[in-house]
């Protein structure tokens, strides 16, 4: 066997357990799901039993479906706008503006976020963003918010939340490339 056989099947071998993943958590339920999506089944029966577009219908006819993905999609486009012109400065500074010996520091502080629990990150959310938390006492200070004022459950702090999530990704992406 030769080197270039001997490292190609060393990288399809390197490859295997993250495909393998992949396949079995990402590809498998996604095509799971949209079988099921055109398919009639009942609460008890699993298999499929007849092709059907009663459910695409209803997505696109009843008002409920339809405002719900509506508002869905304007809060994507919100959060990915608002990520996107706070993260394109920010890795465009990092690549460009900070010197060499910094920049992994910087980096190391963009990376952090990935490393808290979701749950820890709701708490903490819920605690900043209730009317006596830190950032609603500073927003009635500054007369920006009512005193004691609260938008935990509101779509502000899904706003709030989703970009919180996605910013660190966003700077990692643009920096990146």
């Amino acid at each position: 066997m030769n080197n270039q056989k001997r490292e190609r099947l060393r990288s399809i071998l390197l490859a295997m357990p993250s495909s393998t993943l992949l396949i079995l958590l990402g590809i498998i339920p996604l095509v799971m799901l949209v079988v099921f999506s055109f398919s009639q089944t009942t609460m008890t029966v699993t298999a499929i039993q007849h092709f059907t577009l009663d459910h695409w219908i209803k997505i696109f006819t009843e008002r409920t479906f339809l405002s719900l993905m509506l508002k869905s999609l304007g809060i994507a486009a919100v959060v990915t706008l608002a990520c996107i012109l706070i993260a394109y400065p920010t890795a465009w500074g990092i690549a460009k503006v900070v010197d060499p010996n910094s920049r992994s520091t910087l980096l190391m502080f963009t990376i952090i976020p990935f490393f808290t629990s979701q749950l820890l990150l709701m708490y903490t959310i819920m605690v900043l963003l209730t009317g006596n938390g830190i950032v609603m006492s500073a927003l009635g200070f500054l007369g920006l918010a009512d005193p004691g004022a609260s938008i935990l459950y509101t779509v502000k702090a899904v706003v709030v939340i989703l970009i919180y999530e996605d910013f660190s990704m966003m700077i990692l992406c643009l920096y990146s490339s």
